[in-house]
């Protein structure tokens, strides 16, 4: 897998790109059970440069948690969270607000919350 990455790591210098080592994760993806098969695998050192990349059960990618089984739990738990956080605030300015803008701020707060993503999850 070493001479892989070095191979991606070289077409990137030559095309004028740098990979950050030290921000550069690794993650295996697949069911719980192909990832139980190979441990011996997931327990090798992977290498970018000088540069020992730790191996992640998740990562987060433009906003979105991506897991090694592509499940969506820890995504949704903090799409949750955040929204929740969003309506409490809201609920505590509420008696100072008239409806028409309370409706206007959960649109505009806690619609991007939700429909953030939602593309890739069809």
């Amino acid at each position: 897998m070493n001479k892989e990455i070095e191979a991606i790591r070289s077409w990137a210098i030559s095309n004028g790109l740098m990979l950050n080592d030290s921000k550069t994760r690794a993650m295996i993806v697949g069911s719980t059970r192909h990832l139980n098969s190979i441990r011996e695998i997931r327990d090798r050192n992977i290498m970018v440069g000088d540069n020992i990349v730790p191996l992640s059960e998740s990562v987060k990618y433009l906003g979105v948690s991506i897991t090694e089984t592509l499940d969506w739990n820890e995504h949704v738990t903090h799409c949750v969270r955040k929204v929740n956080m969003t309506l409490y605030r809201l609920k505590v300015c509420k008696r100072f607000l008239p409806t028409s803008v309370r409706s206007t701020l959960v649109t505009s707060l806690i619609n991007p919350l939700i429909d953030y993503v939602c593309l890739a999850y069809i």
